[in-house]
């Protein structure tokens, strides 16, 4: 661990030079930055400086929207997703009663398809999230009756 320690800081230090991030037009937050270790193995922490700050560890994170774990399982995200369309759901079916299915099928494509397919081909795939499939056949038929 501590060749791996070593190496990446030695490779921090280059990538956080203004040189780099200057030619890129880029800086860096120190304080938002963390990282992440993946892996099921019980990996001890290591220390990583950027700037003589300490970088601090993460078992998740939120990376373009995707709730990433360390244990590359997508429970965490499968859950925001659902926390996120459940609430429109319920509205839509107290209204489905007012507005034709046409307009219903269109709130659907734009309000909760979106959350659904968003970079869908990394985290809902059967292996992964056994369950999303069964979560979004039930709240079909919640819609459909």
């Amino acid at each position: 661990m501590s060749d791996i320690t070593a190496s990446v800081n030695k490779e921090l230090t280059k990538v956080n030079t203004c040189t780099w991030f200057c030619a890129n037009l880029l800086s860096l937050n120190v304080k938002k930055t963390n990282y992440i270790s993946f892996g099921h193995k019980q990996i001890p922490d290591i220390d990583i400086f950027i700037n003589s700050e300490k970088i601090n560890r993460v078992y998740e994170t939120k990376f373009l929207g995707v709730i990433i774990q360390h244990n590359v399982k997508w429970h965490a995200h499968s859950y925001l997703i659902k926390n996120k369309i459940s609430k429109t759901i319920g509205i839509m079916n107290k209204v489905k009663h007012i507005l034709s299915t046409s307009h219903l099928q269109l709130l659907y494509q734009t309000l909760i398809e979106p959350y659904l397919t968003y970079c869908s081909i990394i985290w809902a795939s059967p292996e992964k999230t056994p369950s999303l499939n069964h979560y979004i056949s039930s709240k079909n038929e919640q819609l459909g009756s």
